[in-house]
This record gives structure tokens, C-alpha cells and sequence, in this order.
């Protein structure tokens, strides 16, 4: 087994006050466990800080991975835990984020009683949108629960991102120029484009920052999408402490 890097569990300079972020669309495929498992991972080895991650999700994939990640790697490196109630998530969701740097949500890809409690625990929520049209549409469900969330919870960000993108056509470019728009999402010119390399890694429980072979240009996503995203939540975190 590769040789992990050693890890400082909490770097308090790296977020100033604890965030949660949820990660959820009503509208599924569109990438959203992808990006979830692969944001605990780049959190846990390149920013060191401790991680929880929490699958609301009735098909269990981000749990499946970090079982994957535990059978090869023999430490997921992260904390996972499922919680399908709503009810429950709103009794241990905060008690777990007050124990971890960074708490990131799964949520499932329907409009959802844990997808709504999601949303009014959280400091922002990332919306993985496919590059088509419709898909922008359907964005708008999305922005009337965010809207009826920050009634109560006034501090949640909201970001939507291009995920698994074709950026060749100009379909593409057309959602990009629509997103710009959203009133009360701002959009993150960061688009995770549609590579092999991010279920290549997921097949072996890895997030792709640490999958051989390397693919720089999914790592290079990544990295755009964190820098952009954390910048911000960073920012009002800082705000908080």
C-alpha cells in the first residue's frame, strides 16, 4: 500500500470557526457524491484538517466509499457517518460538526426532509449542476428551498458549479452565462469537467488527488473549485470566530 502522508488532525488556520458545507441538487446525476467523497479527501491530506462527512443519501454511496477507503487504506482518514433521518440529523449533525474542522453533508438528489435540515444547519451548500439547459431549470427548486432556509438560517452561502462537463459545446458555455444570473447562488467558474479519472479513483476508494495513475487535469479541477469555494466560506468563518 502507497504511503500516506501524516496528517495533523485540526489546524485551526486553516478554518478559523468549524463550517459545514452540504453538498445536494433535488436533481440527481449530476455528480454530486463525486464531489462530496472527493472534497473529505482533499480536505483530510491537503489541508489537514479534521473531517466528517455525513451520507444522507438512501443509496449510500459516500458511506460505500469510506467502507472502500477503510478496507484498503486501513484509515479513511476522514469520519463517516450515515444519518437517513431528518429527525436524527438534526441531533447529531451539530454535534458532530462541533467536534470536526469541516463537516461536509451528502445529500440525496430529491427534495428531502434531511436535504432541507441540511440546509438550515449548514454555512453553505455546494449545488453540482449538469451543462445543460434543463438542468439550470430545475436549479430554481433549488433556489426557493435556499430561500425559505436563510429565513432561519441566515449565514448559508449557496454555490452551484459546472459537474462532469463537457466544456466543448457551446451548450456549455450557454448554463455558464445562465448561472452567472442566479439570484441568491453565486456561481463558481470552476466547472469539474467529465474525466475517467474520477470514477477510475472512486472504484478503488480513493478521492483522485491520490489515485495512480495521476490525472493532473481532474486534480487541477479540484483544486480550482476548492480555492474558490473555501476562499469564501474561509471568509465568513473568519467573520464567526
Amino acid at each position: 500500500m502507497a504511503q500516506l502522508p501524516i496528517l495533523k488532525l485540526h489546524d485551526p488556520t486553516f478554518l478559523p470557526a468549524p463550517v459545514t458545507i452540504t453538498v445536494g441538487n433535488i436533481k440527481g446525476g449530476v455528480g454530486k457524491t463525486t464531489l462530496a467523497t472527493n472534497l473529505a479527501v482533499w480536505a483530510a491530506i491537503r489541508r489537514f484538517a479534521k473531517t466528517a462527512l455525513i451520507d444522507t443519501d438512501a443509496q449510500q454511496s459516500a458511506a460505500t466509499f469510506a467502507n472502500m477507503r477503510a478496507e484498503t487504506l486501513g484509515d479513511p482518514l476522514f469520519t463517516c457517518v450515515s444519518i437517513l433521518n431528518a429527525d436524527a440529523l438534526k441531533v447529531h449533525a451539530r454535534r458532530i460538526a462541533a467536534d470536526h474542522a469541516l463537516t461536509i453533508i451528502d445529500a440525496g438528489g430529491r427534495d428531502t426532509a434531511t436535504l432541507r435540515h441540511a440546509l438550515l444547519i449548514s454555512d453553505a451548500v455546494l449545488i453540482p449542476l449538469g451543462p445543460r439547459a434543463y438542468d439550470v431549470w430545475a436549479l430554481q427548486q433549488m433556489v426557493d428551498l435556499i430561500a425559505q432556509a436563510r429565513a432561519y438560517n441566515q449565514r448559508l452561502q449557496a454555490f452551484a458549479v459546472l459537474s462532469m462537463a463537457d466544456l466543448r459545446g457551446a451548450e456549455s458555455r450557454d448554463v455558464a452565462r445562465m448561472l452567472a444570473d442566479l439570484n441568491g447562488v453565486e456561481f463558481l467558474d470552476t466547472p469539474i469537467r467529465k474525466r475517467t479519472a474520477w470514477f477510475r479513483a472512486a472504484a478503488d476508494g480513493k478521492g483522485v488527488v491520490e489515485a495512480k495513475p495521476r490525472d493532473n487535469g481532474a486534480i487541477e479541477d479540484l483544486e480550482a473549485l476548492t480555492g474558490a469555494l473555501f476562499e469564501r466560506v474561509r471568509a465568513s468563518a473568519t467573520i464567526r470566530a
